[in-house]
């Protein structure tokens, strides 16, 4: 079957494909790649973006200079590099593996990060802080002194002995330095790292920088805000609202655009994307206006939409996107729908092998170690905050026990006593088994409980549904001579007996720690008295007592 022919408009319009590589290869061979990073803050219906559809190429042994304004979403895209933060969409490569992944290094020894803020212990000295990072990295005592002699020196910062919170804003910001530099990372991350640093060492950090890639093979990002300060970077990246306006070396750059400094660069990419915004609005609207032509007339809407793609495709060109021409038609579905939405090839994870033992490891022994040095350091540099930590859980226990752990006593119990008519009940000490319930009630106010008497059941229980009474207590009429007759007759004792002999005992249960201690005093207090009387009648006291012996 014969093809058919092009249109020779399309034949003149496509240009001829070039062979690339492997988009897996490429993308594993920078030390950093980053494609479509979309970041954003906030609600769903409010979104802040901060990253809108990045895209940033950093090759390995090269100084890469990201530069922009406060607020552009530096910060958070080198965040989302060192693993710190996730993008919500995109992707993210580091040293050849994703950020976080297992096997990827990242975050890790691989990497020396200097944030944008002081990240330090202000009690350390210098040399401890060199020490703690040099633990987290795996370093030997030996390697960590080498390379603070050198650090010292190189960055100017006073004696190592000297606390972190005693020096300058300026000074700090270069311990933080020398901390990222201590265990020679391939890829090494710097936040504005030159802020407040004088004009002469400024200019040492950038030789030494250049020196590392040129012998060592690490590779650099750093952030500025001096914009020329970056003419010594291999390859910049100026970064405005989310996204990159050009990604080139400052030669090309500057020849490219026929400027003098990179700040002019990058005002005048500033003014062409300001311009692409005002047309892109304008292009949007011609779409909205060529879907809406008729059906009957299908020939000026095709010509309409090839126009805006060409609108569309030449105001990408304008900020180096490198979009791909596409044949006609597919062009028309792209500008129908959405431009920036075009699907990528993505590279397939890693498929790294791991040990069991490797899987099972909750952590590293060296990470262990700076952990419980750090915490031991800084216990023995505040023993005052230490002895306050210690002392405020004893010393509420103490004022515990003293204002609420004590047993509630104070408490009412309302007392109807049908064997004595008398509000009063006094004891007696003689052997008399006459009136025991007031030998019983005695027992209960030596516990220091108090004892309010009625007439009767229905009152009493009127008080302790009131809440005047805890509890109320009723004792038969014949009390002492039914529990007389129930000690003398033993398992013959008649049924009415025993129940006269019964104490009968109503509690509050609407709180049951008072409830519980309440009836563990009515039980002692029976014990106390029935030993008593026991002791008072020459009984064997042994008789009387509980039959459960608890042994040491």
């Amino acid at each position: 079957m014969m093809r058919p022919e092009m249109p020779m408009g399309l034949i003149e319009r496509r240009p001829p494909l070039e062979t690339q590589q492997s988009t897996i290869w490429t993308r594993r061979q920078q030390a950093v790649c980053v494609r479509r990073a979309y970041k954003k803050y906030g609600q769903s219906s409010n979104p802040h973006v901060i990253l809108d559809g990045l895209n940033m190429t950093v090759p390995k042994g090269c100084i890469y200079g990201l530069l922009g304004a406060s607020g552009c979403g530096k910060t958070t895209l080198l965040s989302c590099i060192v693993g710190r933060r996730r993008l919500n969409a995109g992707e993210i490569w580091v040293l050849g593996g994703k950020p976080g992944s297992t096997g990827s290094g990242v975050p890790g020894p691989r990497i020396g990060y200097m944030p944008q803020e002081i990240a330090l212990y202000g009690e350390f000295t210098i040399r401890e802080t060199m020490q703690f990072f040099g633990m987290i990295n795996g370093m030997n005592p030996e390697q960590v002194d080498e390379k603070i002699e050198f650090l010292l020196k190189f960055l100017q910062l006073p004696p190592a002995s000297r606390p972190v919170k005693n020096l300058s804003g300026g000074q700090q910001r270069r311990v933080s330095f020398a901390a990222a530099l201590l265990h020679n990372p391939e890829l090494l991350i710097l936040d504005e790292p030159t802020v407040g640093v004088d004009p002469v060492l400024r200019q040492g950090i950038w030789d030494h920088l250049v020196h590392l890639t040129k012998d060592g093979g690490t590779t650099v990002i750093i952030t500025t805000h001096y914009i020329d300060e970056t003419r010594q970077a291999h390859m910049i990246g100026l970064m405005r609202g989310g996204k990159f306006l050009a990604e080139e070396s400052p030669t090309s750059l500057l020849h490219k655009y026929n400027c003098q400094s990179l700040e002019d660069v990058f005002l005048k990419l500033s003014v062409i994307q300001n311009r692409g915004k005002r047309r892109r609005s304008s292009i949007l609207h011609d779409i909205t206006a060529a879907i809406a032509v008729p059906e009957t007339s299908p020939v000026p809407a095709v010509e309409a939409l090839n126009s805006i793609c060409d609108n569309t495709s030449e105001m990408s060109g304008e900020f180096g996107d490198s979009i791909s021409p596409v044949p006609l038609s597919k062009r028309m579905s792209i500008c129908s729908m959405q431009v920036n939405n075009v699907e990528m090839e993505l590279p397939p994870e890693a498929n790294i092998k791991m040990s069991l033992f490797d899987r099972c490891k909750l952590y590293q022994s060296h990470h262990m170690r700076a952990l419980i040095w750090k915490n031991f350091l800084w216990m023995w540099r505040n023993v005052a905050v230490m002895m306050f930590i210690v002392g405020l859980p004893v010393a509420q226990i103490v004022l515990f026990c003293l204002s609420i752990g004590k047993d509630p006593y104070g408490l009412h119990l309302a007392i109807v006593n049908h064997e004595t008519n008398n509000k009063t009940c006094p004891p007696t000490d003689s052997c008399e088994l006459t009136q025991l319930s007031c030998q019983y009630l005695y027992q209960i106010e030596l516990r220091r409980q108090v004892l309010d008497y009625f007439d009767d059941e229905e009152s009493a229980f009127r008080a302790v549904k009131l809440g005047k009474a805890w509890g109320a207590l009723s004792f038969t009429s014949n009390y002492s001579i039914s529990l007389k007759e129930r000690m003398d007759e033993g398992q013959s004792t008649p049924d009415f007996v025993i129940d006269d002999s019964i104490v009968s005992i109503w509690l509050d249960e609407s709180n049951q720690q008072i409830s519980t201690l309440l009836r563990r005093d009515l039980l002692f207090a029976f014990q106390d008295f029935a030993t008593t009387l026991a002791a008072t009648c020459n009984f064997s006291t042994k008789a009387v007592a509980n039959p459960i012996k608890v042994n040491d």
